[in-house]
């Protein structure tokens, strides 16, 4: 509010199962309305739907499913399920698509395999109608011990091939020159969790 600067809060999926689905959104949405700048509540790195279609009865108005680990077939589907379901009620959708690692004990060559294909992701974005898409571009989520190698050259492909808003995940301790660059080539929204 200080900044006048409107801003996205994620919850992870897995804290979820920690603290529960009732009193964090409750808290979190109860500070928005009060809030006097824009705020998105935003559920990340939900795996099954049951956990989409929940957060959303509960009022969050921006949901990821990440189902990545699943054939290109099976992610279409459920995330058509998720789009299908947010999308008549205004909330925005989120979908990872290619493999982020875990940058914890990550060798950084490892971060280039599974890199999303961007003609995968033009038809992954055509298939679903997905608003957000989160590639595996180089970054890592969790603390990174290298510097991460992201490809830029896919970030502008991806972004001009989908024409959606892409999100950068494994945002924690992207050198700042690397945000800057990775936001010229398209990125809309940088990931921090860590």
């Amino acid at each position: 509010e200080e900044e006048k600067a409107p801003v996205i809060v994620q919850i992870l999926s897995s804290y979820i199962s920690y603290l529960g689905l009732i009193i964090v959104p409750a808290a979190a949405l109860a500070a928005i309305r009060e809030s006097s700048v824009p705020i998105v509540l935003h559920l990340d790195h939900a795996d099954r739907l049951e956990d989409v279609y929940r957060a959303i009865e509960y009022g969050f108005n921006s949901v990821m499913l990440d189902v990545s680990q699943l054939s290109i077939k099976r992610n279409i589907e459920l995330t058509k399920k998720m789009v299908n379901k947010a999308h008549p009620l205004g909330i925005n959708t989120e979908a990872e698509l290619g493999h982020i690692y875990r940058a914890e004990g990550l060798n950084p060559n490892k971060a280039i395999k599974g890199m999303t294909d961007y003609r995968t992701a033009a038809r992954f974005v055509e298939q679903t109608r997905v608003d957000c898409l989160a590639p595996a571009v180089g970054s890592a989520h969790g603390t990174y011990t290298y510097e991460p190698n992201i490809n830029f050259s896919l970030i502008e492909e991806i972004s001009e091939k989908t024409k959606v808003y892409l999100a950068l995940h494994g945002g924690s301790g992207i050198p700042d020159k690397m945000i800057r660059k990775a936001v010229k080539a398209g990125i809309s929204k940088i990931n921090v969790g860590t």
